[in-house]
């Protein structure tokens, strides 16, 4: 999937909560490529902590903690193993079959790594603005607690 060069920088946020709040079973995730000019970040990721119906099952805050930091030890073990390549995370399943990404689908075939992180994905979003980010961030925290299907992506309407 190509060389990695460079020095990045990433950092993962678990984000908790509940329908009454309108958030939570979620881990954002930003990464850049330091490049000592200026950052190369342009969206922020973000996964399940646990399955959607798995979710208002915790009891308490020490067992999400526990989980949350499970799921923080795989992503950071999963992005070492793909080259910090994010593209094969987010592209949809229609797009691996184009000419350009068989690439990506064949490196789906072969590390387990790469389909975690599919499988863990919600979405992304892109940093257009502070007020669209921050818009659209609270749109996909709203729609993973509200879709109960896991195999659903949240795409930007």
């Amino acid at each position: 999937m190509g060389d990695l060069t460079g020095e990045y920088i990433w950092f993962l946020v678990p984000i908790y909560g509940g329908s009454e709040k309108g958030y939570g079973n979620a881990v954002a995730m930003e990464a850049t490529e330091a490049t000592g000019e200026e950052s190369t970040g342009k969206a922020t990721y973000f996964f399940k902590i646990v399955g959607r119906k798995d979710y208002p099952n915790f009891k308490t805050i020490e067992e999400l903690d526990e989980e949350t930091d499970k799921l923080i030890r795989k992503i950071n073990r999963c992005i070492l193993d793909i080259n910090f390549r994010r593209e094969p995370i987010y592209l949809p399943d229609e797009r691996l079959e184009e000419a350009d990404y068989i690439k990506y689908k064949i490196a789906l075939q072969r590390i387990p790594s790469l389909q975690l992180l599919r499988t863990m994905y919600i979405g992304r979003v892109i940093h257009s603005s502070p007020q669209q980010w921050k818009s659209d961030v609270i749109e996909l925290l709203r729609f993973n607690l509200t879709t109960q299907d896991n195999a659903i992506k949240w795409k930007k309407q």
